[in-house]
């Protein structure tokens, strides 16, 4: 499909969210046409400072990063609750809320400040309550993660090396290349050597689906809850 001029992935992650400065400059409102209107302070009435939607962990319920004194992960309820599901050290970054749960990578600072991270690397699915589970352990640097709807184990996590491992309830493999969506709970797309591929849990086989012109960055089934355009 064509996309509007200046669109931007981190738009599927935003549905429609929009963060408002209030009069002071330094806090700000979560809004949406459909009625959000909660400001963003914490029990002690701090405002959060740098706000940054990074996904949905259900209708009622947006994931933010923010900080006070401390970098945290938010989950602002569509009814005014404000509450910290994770506190965030600079190791720490959260790559992706869906399905009641965020996915954090922690990984290895480089020597300096302007250094790239290092690995060896974590995934950690963590639940809007709280509750934390180590998912995957990477030698690598792991820069994203594509889960299967709310499942917890069916996902799939790429490095910054160019590997990938999937994992589909009691199997998983390893790749080179991109992971990019599931098809459903057995098959993911992802992209090698400039093609664009398949690949079945159940067989342990793979199909070459189609050259790419171009390497794509994200992929939606609109036919399930991964996402919608």
């Amino acid at each position: 499909v064509r996309v509007p001029t200046g669109w931007r992935v981190s738009a599927l992650l935003r549905q429609g969210m929009q963060l408002e400065p209030l009069a002071d400059g330094n806090t700000y409102r979560l809004v949406r046409k459909d009625g959000w209107n909660v400001v963003l302070r914490d029990a002690r009435g701090q405002a959060y400072e740098d706000p940054v939607v990074v996904g949905f962990f259900d209708a009622d319920h947006v994931g933010v990063v923010a900080h006070t004194d401390i970098r945290v992960l938010l989950a602002v309820s569509r009814f005014g609750e404000v509450r910290v599901v994770q506190t965030l050290s600079d190791e720490m970054s959260v790559r992706l809320v869906q399905g009641d749960a965020a996915w954090v990578t922690t990984y290895t600072p480089g020597e300096g400040i302007e250094s790239a991270p290092l690995g060896p690397s974590t995934l950690t699915r963590v639940t809007r309550t709280g509750v934390s589970t180590t998912k995957a352990e990477s030698p690598g640097v792991i820069s994203r993660v594509v889960p299967f709807l709310d499942r917890a184990d069916v996902f799939a996590y790429g490095t910054e090396q160019g590997t990938f491992t999937a994992v589909s309830g009691e199997a998983s493999w390893q790749g080179l290349g991109v992971p990019l969506v599931w098809v459903d709970d057995q098959r993911l797309l992802f992209v090698q050597d400039n093609a664009l591929w398949v690949r079945s849990a159940a067989s342990s086989t793979k199909e070459r689906l189609r050259t790419m012109t171009e390497i794509p960055t994200t992929a939606i089934v609109s036919s399930t809850l991964s996402g919608m355009w």
